[in-house]
Order: structure tokens, then sequence, then C-alpha cells
């Protein structure tokens, strides 16, 4: 299968030299996965028998390697993975009387912010706490930057994923490095 391009291949490569780097993260398959009212828990037993690690609660992701499952709402999951097969993995596991597997990979973007400024750029940019101990690693939220809808996943103490419309990546990142300049924000692509 063709690799797709970068949602970011119009940033220039920047070298800020600061406490924090903006990339982009490779995504070969990314799902949602909705259960119904009253299928949560059969949704939540079928995911828990891939190799996805722990199914974490309600507003915290938790990851087993190279995949990771986020629980973003009642009965509703963000899957990522290394297998181009896992939209389909999901499809076959989970049964439409249970719920709705869509397969969001050619849809969105992840971009990462990392390093020891990487709290302090964020919190630019969005009306949540990001201290240590508000927003701890591995906690998950829905929130929105420069009017553009962004799921944030602490992955490290020093790690934020942005799970963002590939169509806005851009423009995010464009907006984080500007937030960054005064840490000296560098990009590095993909």
């Amino acid at each position: 299968m063709a690799e797709a391009l970068s949602a970011l291949a119009g940033i220039a490569v920047s070298d800020g030299g600061g406490r924090v780097t903006l990339g982009e993260a490779p995504v070969r398959a990314l799902v949602q996965v909705q259960a119904w009212p009253i299928t949560a828990q059969a949704v939540t037993d079928a995911l828990a028998t891939l190799p996805l690690g722990e199914i974490p609660p309600i507003g915290k992701a938790s990851d087993r390697g190279s995949y990771l499952v986020a629980y973003v709402a009642p009965g509703r999951f963000m899957v990522t993975g290394p297998d181009a097969d896992l939209p389909t993995r999901l499809t076959d596991l989970i049964p439409a009387s249970a719920g709705a597997v869509t397969d969001l990979s050619h849809g969105r973007a992840i971009l990462s912010l990392e390093g020891e400024a990487a709290a302090d750029v964020l919190q630019k940019c969005v009306a949540l706490d990001l201290a240590d101990a508000a927003f701890p690693v591995g906690r998950v939220a829905a929130t929105m930057i420069h009017h553009i809808d962004v799921l944030m996943i602490r992955r490290r103490r020093t790690r934020f994923d942005l799970w963002v419309l590939r169509s806005l990546a851009e423009a995010l990142a464009e907006w984080l490095l500007d937030a960054g300049l005064e840490e000296g924000i560098s990009f590095r692509p993909r």
C-alpha cells in the first residue's frame, strides 16, 4: 500500500534550538469505535481481546507497544495501531448490532509536541490545567485550539499528541509554531 503524504508537507523544517519540538506521528490505522448505550460492556470486552493493553476508564488512554486505545466519551473509543487491517479486524470483532466502527485513518493527522516546554506551549492555546497533577500521563481531553477540534493525549510528561482533522493539521501546526516562538520551537517532518 502506498505511504500517505504528510499532512504537514507545506511546513518548512526549522530548528529553533529550544526545549520543544513539533512533528507529525505516522498514522497507519486510526479507528473510532462507538458502542450503543446497552452494548458498551460488550464492545469494551471485544476491544480487550486485542493486543491493545488494558482498556482505560473514560478520559484516559493506554498503550501497549504500538497500539493505543483512548476512551474519549461514554461508549466511544479511538484506537490506533500499526496494522493497516485494524479497521477490518475491529469491524469483524464488533457487529453493527453492538456498535459502529469507523475508519478515520486517512481523515486524521496526529501532531506530536514534545520537550520540556511542551506543556508551556500548549497552555497558551487551551483553557485546561496542564500541570502534571491535573493532567497526568494517559489523560485524554477533547478541546479546541484556534477554533480547531483537537483530541489531546498526554503520552509522557513531556509529550502531547494532538489528533486533528487532516485538512486542519497544517493550520494547527502553524498556530503551535507561533505559540512556541518564545521557547525556540523546532519542527521536524515525518
